[in-house]
């Protein structure tokens, strides 16, 4: 396993540490705001990971909307529509608070074929509801 991160968090340095213990490659690729950078590195990851904080009350991410426009599947902690939209599209995997270990099972038995048909669901999901639309059509849906 290698995670790629992108930002320095306030709690970066303690995740990483806890990462390279546990045996997970990291790499870190610091602030990057250039999208063509961005496009690179998510090219190289088959699930983005998106668990804003806790008091942070949105129902869709930022973060989430960007994944879903690279095409990248990701596992989610967020509710609200952001959580509606991983389940209802299969476009990753929604943490299961109560049960963590299923939720690490469900992301450690993912095939290549499975992973490939999250990344088309998010495709799908990005050029159906997201591009090339009138943002009152989708703030509507």
């Amino acid at each position: 396993v290698c995670l790629h991160i992108i930002g320095e968090g306030q709690n970066y340095l303690a995740l990483k540490e806890l990462l390279t213990d546990s045996g997970i490659d990291v790499i870190g690729h610091g602030i990057v705001f250039d999208i063509k950078e961005k496009m690179k590195i998510y090219s190289l990851c088959n699930l983005a990971i998106n668990v804003p904080k806790e008091e942070i009350q949105s129902t869709m991410s930022l973060k989430s909307v960007e994944y879903i426009s690279m095409g990248l599947p990701f596992i989610n902690s967020a509710g609200g529509d952001t959580q509606c939209l991983v389940e209802n599209y299969q476009i990753g995997i929604n943490i299961d608070k109560n049960n963590l270990a299923r939720t690490i099972e469900q992301i450690a038995i993912l095939t290549p074929k499975e992973l490939r048909c999250l990344h088309d669901n998010t495709v799908y999901l990005y050029n159906s509801k997201f591009a090339k639309q009138d943002l009152n059509i989708i703030l509507k849906d």
